[in-house]
């Protein structure tokens, strides 16, 4: 039999309207909700071609792509002027002709950036046979090689050699793609360091983009991500691991119960990152989610849970409003990693209960703090991605808070969404609606499917 949860909860907006009540816990679940399977298929199934880069470098016979700026190869005697972005509507019809397995199938491509963007997915039905998502970037990848090689009539005699390089990079030379093609996903196969982390490749800049900076809807998406590489990964299987995160995306990404939304109205004006935890214990208390154990003759309560699930969740939706609270008021987002810190060291003295995710939250944002404001001289936190050695050791309580401070950032980073992921706001109008408004989308598949499970 499978397993079902007990909990039920009401899903809240960004505007703290209650948008789908009675829900059970499952609903929620990448298992079972139809808008985070569509996000989940969305992710795998897209690719972004880079045409100006393509142009660029043929142009230039630069290729390579492993340096961290600029390309370390420039072979004189092989460059190719094409006019790849001036008929770069004529390339999307070709590709589109070869990645595509019926008429009627769900393949899409769409040309973007005045001809510098293709954005392609690759129908369904290609990803039922792929053995991973890398799938659809190799068929793009190879799909726009055969166009620009059919369209300018290339041969191995005048320069088809270096299609290949300009599109892939030094792949499968060096086991990174660096080249001018690449997933929605920033993940590739042979250089992630372990399994279950693709979901977790995109960096906090990438979702900050796609939500076009809306702080819950973007929490929610990183929330989904999170909560899918889980799910990968195998950490959700058992009853309570599975609960234990379904009540993370809950609380924390879908503002269930609209928890994050009343902590932060309620310290908003002049909290603090204390504040806000004295507003949590409380609400703990009244929801009878925690309950005193023992009062100190000082007065101090110690504090015990029957469902530490739960509390783990509360927790997890206390520390993104002290993250907002705190990063709203200075909008900026440097501060977002030590406010983690500062939460999950201040709630396990104030309560006597463990902290977020046992200690993983606390420990995580120690070095998080670090390498975001010292050794790599400031670099900014939404540059990191949740898969990098620095993030990965959260279980998923990280990510969220920061996509919250980064779509809070009054410009304060030299690391912008602008910067590193403006491809990811050319190509944000043709992305389905799930991905812009997972909220939404979430919560009202989950009450058309409530009575289903």
């Amino acid at each position: 039999m499978a397993v079902r949860h007990p909990d039920r909860i009401d899903l809240h907006d960004e505007r703290g309207e209650r948008i789908a009540e009675d829900i059970p816990l499952d609903a929620i679940s990448p298992l079972h909700n139809p808008a985070i399977k569509k996000i989940c298929e969305t992710f795998k199934r897209s690719v972004i071609v880079n045409l100006r880069r393509i142009e660029d470098s043929l142009r230039s016979g630069r290729m390579g792509g492993e340096m961290g700026v600029g390309e370390e190869c420039q072979i004189p005697g092989i460059e190719l002027d094409l006019p790849i972005v001036e008929n770069a509507e004529k390339i999307a019809e070709l590709v589109d002709r070869y990645v595509r397995v019926s008429d009627d199938d769900d393949t899409s491509v769409h040309v973007l950036g005045g001809g510098e963007i293709l954005f392609v997915q690759v129908p369904t039905l290609r990803m039922y046979m792929a053995s991973d998502w890398a799938s659809a970037t190799v068929n793009v990848g190879v799909a726009t090689a055969h166009a620009i090689i059919e369209l300018f009539n290339i041969t191995p005699f005048n320069g088809s050699n270096v299609i290949k390089s300009a599109i892939f990079g030094r792949y499968p030379q060096s086991i990174t793609l660096r080249g001018a093609v690449t997933g929605l996903l920033r993940g590739w196969p042979p250089a992630l360091d372990g399994v279950g982390l693709a979901f977790r490749t995109n960096m906090v800049n990438d979702i900050v983009a796609i939500t076009n900076k809306n702080t819950l809807n973007g929490v929610a998406l990183s929330a989904i991500l999170e909560t899918l590489a889980m799910f990968d990964s195998g950490d959700a299987i058992h009853p309570v691991y599975e609960r234990y995160h379904l009540l993370r995306l809950a609380y924390q990404g879908l503002n269930a119960n609209n928890l994050v939304y009343e902590l932060v109205k309620e310290n908003g004006k002049d909290g603090t990152i204390g504040t806000v935890i004295l507003s949590l214990i409380r609400r703990a208390e009244e929801d009878g989610v925690i309950k005193v154990k023992e009062t100190l003759p000082s007065g101090f309560k110690i504090y015990k849970t029957d469902d530490a699930c739960l509390w783990n969740a509360y927790m997890a939706a206390g520390q993104l409003a002290a993250v907002i609270v705190n990063c709203g008021a200075m909008r900026a987002v440097q501060g977002a990693p030590a406010t983690i810190n500062a939460f999950n060291d201040i709630i396990k003295l104030a309560t006597g209960l463990p902290d977020l995710d046992f200690g993983r939250v606390l420990g995580t944002s120690i070095g998080f703090a670090f390498y975001t404001h010292n050794i790599y001289g400031g670099a900014g936190p939404g540059a990191y991605a949740p898969a990098g050695p620095l993030l990965r050791h959260s279980r998923g309580f990280i990510a969220p808070c920061i996509v919250a401070g980064m779509c809070m950032d009054a410009g304060t980073q030299t690391f912008t969404p602008e910067l590193t992921s403006g491809v990811y706001m050319k190509i944000r109008d043709v992305l389905p609606p799930e991905m812009k408004q997972p909220i939404k989308y979430v919560a009202e598949a989950a009450s058309e499917i409530k009575d289903k499970l």
